[in-house]
């Protein structure tokens, strides 16, 4: 059984943040619940095309279903607090701009607010939110849904398969250190118990399979990259430890997580590390890591159209991509390859493109041409990243994989609005590949059938690394 497979999304952001006001998390007509079909009508569409706000779930697991994407990363995220105690103040503006940016519930924001927020407490609720419905059948409209929550990746076809049910697999991931409960403003914790929060989810029944060491803002543990653009920058800055190494609490983390006592080991995901931070982890792995195998994890983002470190931000005439040190460098693309690792591609529209080549994109209006144009945004990614390993006489279309970040805040790109849009994102990705296949110049090893190399992206690349490194 072929299927998709999403390597990082935020499926329970929106229910959990509703779930502060309905209580229901298990009907699936509730905004709480993590099956809540909510798929966008034009006026959505229209929204979010004018005002880059997403305002309609991306990664419920009913879209997934519909979009034959049956093994998901969900990411847990705890909201850090500089994205709600910001210049706006804290009044009724303030939260009816929190709401429209987030949808989540007054009182979700309200808590997130409080004295009394704490980003570990908060992260080991949303696993609790996970596990409520793990493994349990739920009856909507005629049909049987569940979602299985795994720690092992053998022989899904046997688990998803099953008569008259749907099924979804579903391993868990975090998305930022601070989820740890290290760098919350007006708030700390010691490094031994943040070693010790770690040492908690190594524990969990079902433990991440892999942790972004840094996300938006400071945390102690590492700086980090630029993300947000300059609107929401200078209403919530990112400027403290913006662009510095990892710190000596981060490299103890780092230990932690990766030690494999027990095959407890959780991975680190390298998105929003500073640039400094990537160069001091890939010498840590080539170093006290020598012999330990470790794959390099890039969940959810892309090129940045760069050679090399020293051309962070260069502006380059016909950039593809988005400058963004944030985004990969071309001389990581091997590095991440020879480490066994994989690269997730986002589905942002801001993140994957340059201002010009989002213009181009932006074009047509015409509901093919449009699907046409966005679709090519990801596909030069994968022809870049592919021709950059060619180059480096590495196997070219075995390292991207699908990493939406759907429902984490992002402005999608049109045309596949969720998670139920991927089936088509596949035909057009293939169109792509057929026609660069007509000119390609690779080697004999790279040159595979556009079906491949799709097939390889949408599936087979994390289906491999996951059978890997998921035992």
């Amino acid at each position: 059984m072929e299927y998709f497979i999403d390597l990082h999304c935020h499926s329970t952001l929106r229910p959990f943040g509703n779930s502060f006001s309905k209580k229901d998390i298990t009907n699936p007509e509730s905004k709480s619940c993590i099956w809540y079909y909510d798929k966008p009508v034009l006026i959505d569409k229209l929204i979010d095309i004018t005002t880059s706000l997403a305002q309609y779930s991306q990664a419920d697991f009913t879209s997934a279903t519909k979009g034959k994407v049956f093994l998901l990363g969900v990411s847990l995220y705890s909201p850090e607090v500089e994205f709600f105690k910001n210049k706006l103040g804290d009044g009724n503006f303030d939260k009816w701009v929190e709401n429209a940016i987030t949808n989540y519930s007054e009182e979700r924001i309200e808590e997130i607010n409080s004295d009394n927020y704490r980003y570990f407490t908060d992260l080991q609720s949303q696993y609790n939110f996970l596990l409520e419905l793990n493994n349990k059948t739920i009856l909507h409209k005629n049909t049987k849904y569940k979602y299985l929550l795994i720690n092992k990746i053998t022989d899904l076809s046997k688990i998803l398969a099953k008569p008259n049910e749907i099924t979804i697999a579903v391993f868990i991931n975090i998305e930022g250190g601070h989820s740890l409960g290290s760098g919350q403003p007006n708030f700390t914790n010691s490094a031994e118990q943040i070693l010790k929060n770690a040492e908690t989810i190594k524990n969990w029944e079902f433990k991440p399979f892999y942790l972004t060491l840094t996300h938006h803002f400071k945390n102690d543990l590492a700086g980090h990259c630029r993300s947000l653009p300059d609107a929401i920058n200078f209403l919530a800055s990112q400027e403290p430890e913006i662009n510095e190494p990892i710190t000596p609490l981060g490299f103890k983390v780092i230990e932690k997580l990766l030690d494999n006592t027990n095959n407890k080991r959780i991975l680190i995901d390298i998105k929003h590390l500073s640039t400094q931070g990537r160069k001091q982890f890939y010498n840590l792995l080539k170093t006290n890591y020598a012999t330990e195998n470790i794959p390099i994890i890039f969940s959810h983002g892309g090129l940045n159209g760069l050679k090399t470190f020293a051309d962070a931000w260069q502006e380059i005439p016909d950039n593809k991509f988005n400058n963004w040190d944030i985004n990969l460098f071309e001389e990581e693309i091997p590095i991440i390859a020879k480490s066994g690792g994989i690269i997730g591609l986002n589905l942002d529209q801001r993140v994957m493109s340059s201002k010009a080549e989002l213009k181009k994109a932006k074009g047509n209006i015409s509901k093919f041409k449009m699907k046409f144009n966005f679709s090519k945004l990801i596909w030069n990614h994968i022809e870049r990243i592919a021709e950059i390993l060619n180059e480096n006489n590495l196997p070219a279309w075995n390292l991207t994989a699908l990493g939406s970040d759907f429902d984490g805040l992002i402005n999608p790109i049109n045309g596949f609005w969720t998670l139920e849009y991927l089936t088509e994102l596949e035909t057009f990705l293939n169109m792509h590949a057929f026609n660069y296949l007509k000119t390609a110049n690779l080697n004999a090893e790279n040159k595979i059938s556009s079906e491949k190399i799709i097939s390889n992206f949408m599936y087979k690349n994390a289906n491999n690394f996951l059978l890997q490194n998921m035992k």
